[in-house]
């Protein structure tokens, strides 16, 4: 099983609030975020009603950015790729492409390599193995969640400001995923 649940705690308010500048440098989004593979966790994900001003500080659209990009990579360049979780010190998820078209998904521990990168092909120096090690997931199947999640989360940010889902970053973020639905 793999799952992506995402939430925005940004404000209606705030996001449609935004400057043109800050629409045209990616206007922010913030919110929960978690990937679930088999019966592993990597993210938080709240459910339920929000705390008045409760705020969680995932960049979601970064997330999603680089999960397609994975996507890419692994149908085209690559049987290897780690993410770097940006937010976090030296923790990495892994993803091995196997011969029976499945993902192998793993959270490693490494030195960041800082000046590079926040998706390399190429296994870091050092890696330490966590718990959270060779989750095996089919390809189809992350592909299909990736796409229909990030597809949801274009549509949620259109409804909540036009503006902000045409302009630069979400421009990209379209674009990213048209490629990435191609290669089903």
């Amino acid at each position: 099983m793999f799952k992506v649940n995402y939430r925005i705690t940004d404000t209606i308010e705030e996001l449609n609030n935004l400057s043109e500048q800050e629409i045209e440098e990616g206007g922010v989004i913030e919110g929960y975020f978690e990937i679930v593979v088999n019966n592993q966790n990597y993210g938080y994900f709240k459910k339920g009603p929000l705390e008045k001003d409760e705020r969680w500080n995932e960049l979601i659209t970064t997330w999603f950015e680089q999960l397609l990009k994975v996507l890419m990579l692994l149908k085209k360049k690559s049987d290897y790729v780690v993410l770097d979780d940006i937010d976090s010190y030296n923790t990495l998820l892994e993803f091995k492409q196997l011969k029976n078209k499945n993902i192998c998904i793993s959270i490693i521990n490494a030195k960041k390599q800082y000046g590079v990168d926040c998706i390399q092909t190429t296994p870091p120096e050092n890696i330490i193995p966590s718990d959270w090690a060779n989750e095996e997931v089919s390809y189809d199947e992350m592909h299909h969640e990736i796409i229909s999640k990030a597809t949801k989360y274009i549509a949620e940010v259109d409804t909540i400001n036009p503006r902000l889902a045409n302009g630069a970053t979400f421009s990209r973020l379209k674009e990213l995923l048209r490629k990435a639905k191609n290669l089903a």
